[in-house]
């Protein structure tokens, strides 16, 4: 799993694995997993100049998810 650290005020670091996981850990210190998720949407994400507004508009409600720490 590849981690990136974001300089973003609503999240702290993406993994993102060969299973298309993506791992969003945020500054509250919820780590959520979203499944299925296509290279380039991740790739969108850390070249985004807002990662939080990508977030919401474009991962958050598409992906399947579950909280896990």
């Amino acid at each position: 799993m590849r981690n990136v650290n974001l300089n973003s005020s609503a999240i702290s670091s993406v993994n993102y694995d060969d299973t298309e996981t993506l791992q969003v850990t945020f500054r509250s210190g919820n780590i959520y997993e979203f499944y299925s998720v296509p290279q380039n949407v991740v790739e969108n994400l850390l070249s985004s100049e807002s990662a939080g507004r990508f977030f919401v508009n474009n991962i958050n409600g598409r992906f399947t998810s579950r909280r896990v720490g």
